[in-house]
């Protein structure tokens, strides 16, 4: 008994290990749209660059994945930047065109392991999701963790409505913290878990990508589409059989 356990135990560590990223939704139908959401694997010091920065960090941790490359999309970070100079502040829902106020209704959302995250732009920042974000760009599920630095702290810089916090990118009051997140939270945690002093310390800590919107495969033609295929076939046929009788 004692081994089978071990080796069932051994069977499940290996399947965690090398899991796939699920990147097509169970049940949705062909032609439906959807988005993706991953926690990277790796991470970021205090964030300190510009939101482009950590839009092309996503992007490469993304592109790093076969799967993901394969959907031809665009990564951006859910995070929100204090204004550098001449360049704009940004909030989070605005930098992933997810404000339902400016985006509309958007569609629904879904981690690398098939669970949904949100229906809608409305439904990601009504202050509770689904399901936590506990996938990363592998597939692997993000174990929470009760020390800092770790893969379960997400750096954020935002409110649960997806504006910018009063910590965001950049720094605080005085450019000493930074807000972060908890990868797997379903209540308003997932994105304001705590605040990390970024003076003198250099943590670092991972960030959430969310892909453009994306289509299921398979669109069955329109019936105007069908009538008018059909139509020019018979015409084909019918200029072919005129054309042997001449």
């Amino acid at each position: 008994m004692r081994i089978g356990t071990i080796a069932a135990a051994l069977v499940l560590l290996v399947g965690t290990a090398f899991a796939d990223p699920i990147t097509l939704p169970t049940g949705l139908a062909p032609g439906a749209q959807y988005r993706l959401v991953f926690v990277t694997s790796t991470g970021v010091a205090t964030p300190k660059a510009t939101i482009d920065f950590y839009n092309t960090f996503v992007t490469n941790v993304a592109l790093a994945r076969p799967e993901l490359a394969a959907l031809g999309t665009t990564w951006r970070v859910i995070a929100s930047r204090k204004a550098i100079g001449a360049t704009p502040a940004i909030d989070a829902r605005d930098n992933t065109d997810t404000n339902p106020f400016v985006d509309g209704v958007g569609v629904p959302i879904y981690t690398l392991g098939d669970t949904k995250v949100a229906d809608n732009n409305a439904d990601l920042w009504d202050g509770t999701i689904d399901s936590g974000i506990s996938f990363n760009e592998r597939g692997d599920v993000v174990v929470p963790r009760p020390l800092p630095n770790l893969t379960d702290q997400v750096w954020t810089g935002t409110r649960v409505n997806g504006t910018r916090d009063a910590f965001p990118f950049g720094g605080g009051p005085a450019n000493r913290f930074v807000r972060f997140g908890r990868a797997g939270a379903t209540d308003g945690l997932w994105v304001t878990w705590s605040v990390s002093q970024q003076i003198p310390h250099n943590l670092t800590r991972t960030l959430y990508a969310m892909s453009g919107v994306l289509t299921v495969p398979g669109v069955v033609p329109e019936p105007s589409t069908l009538v008018l295929s059909s139509l020019a076939l018979a015409g084909a046929f019918v200029w072919r059989r005129r054309r042997r009788r001449a």
